[in-house]
C-alpha cells in the first residue's frame, strides 16, 4: 500500500488522467466530426443544361436573372441566351430602370456575350432578343453592334421564322429607331411569298406582321422606305 502511494505521488497527473484524457478526445472528435465534413465537403457540381434553363425560366426579376448571369453565364448555350433574353424582356418597368442604370453597365457582359454569339441561334432565339431589345429600349451607340448582329441573324433565319417571331422581329426594329430596310424588304418577300402560297389563311400570314411596321401611308419616316415597300409587297399579295 505504502508502495502504491509513493508510486502515486511521483506520477505526472496527465499520466494519471491519460485514460479521462483519452475518452475526452474521443467524445470532442465524435462530436466535432459531423461539422468538419460541412467544411470539407466536395464542391457542388455546377448544374447541367435543363437545370440552366429552368433556373432562368423561374426567375421573376432582372437581379435574380443578372445573378444567374453572372454564376453561370459561361455555361449558356444558345437556348440559355433566347430564353434569358424572354425573361429580361419581361420585367417590371422598375426593373428596367435599374437594368439600365449607371449608363448600361449592369448589361454589358450580357450584350458582349450576345454580340459573339446571337449568329448561332435558332429563328427563336434571335427573335426573343430583339423584342426584348425593343421591350427595355436598349438603344444608342453602345448597342448599335448588337443590333446589327441581330439584323444579320434576323436575315440568315428569315425563312426559318414563325408567323408570330416574323412579327416579332419586324415590330421590334420598328419600335427601337433602328433602320433595316433590307431586313424590312426581306421579310415582306419571305411573308409574301408564305401567302402566295396559302392563300386561304392571309389574317395570320400577313396582317400581325404589318402591324408591328409603321407602314400605314401618312405615318412613314424616311427610315422606314424597306418596310414601306414589304407592306406595300404584302398588300398587294392581298395579305392586308
Amino acid at each position: 500500500m505504502a508502495l502504491r502511494l509513493a508510486w502515486a505521488a511521483r506520477t505526472p497527473l496527465l499520466q494519471r488522467s491519460a485514460p479521462v484524457a483519452q475518452t475526452t478526445w474521443r467524445l470532442f472528435t465524435a462530436l466535432r466530426g459531423p461539422t468538419a465534413a460541412l467544411h470539407t465537403r466536395a464542391p457542388t457540381d455546377p448544374p447541367n443544361p435543363k437545370q440552366i434553363n429552368s433556373l432562368v425560366s423561374k426567375s421573376t426579376s432582372a437581379r435574380e436573372l443578372l445573378g444567374l448571369h453572372e454564376k453561370y453565364g459561361e455555361l449558356f448555350d444558345s437556348i440559355h441566351m433566347s430564353t434569358f433574353w424572354s425573361r429580361l424582356g419581361k420585367v417590371r418597368a422598375s426593373d428596367r430602370t435599374w437594368l439600365l442604370g449607371d449608363n448600361g453597365a449592369r448589361l454589358i457582359a450580357l450584350r458582349e456575350q450576345t454580340t459573339d454569339r446571337v449568329q448561332k441561334f435558332d429563328a427563336q432565339g434571335v427573335s426573343n432578343t430583339a423584342h426584348a431589345m425593343a421591350k427595355l429600349d436598349l438603344q444608342g451607340a453602345a448597342w448599335g453592334s448588337l443590333w446589327k448582329e441581330v439584323e444579320g441573324a434576323a436575315l440568315a433565319r428569315r425563312r426559318e421564322f414563325k408567323p408570330q417571331e416574323l412579327a416579332n422581329t419586324a415590330w421590334a426594329f420598328a419600335t427601337a429607331g433602328h433602320a433595316a430596310p433590307a431586313l424590312f424588304d426581306a421579310i415582306g418577300r419571305e411573308l409574301a411569298g408564305r401567302v402566295r402560297a396559302q392563300p386561304s389563311g392571309p389574317g395570320q400570314h400577313g396582317v400581325g406582321v404589318c402591324h408591328g411596321w409603321p407602314c400605314r401611308p401618312g405615318a412613314l419616316r424616311r427610315d422606314w422606305d424597306g418596310g414601306c415597300r414589304a407592306g406595300t409587297r404584302l398588300q398587294a399579295a392581298g395579305a392586308i
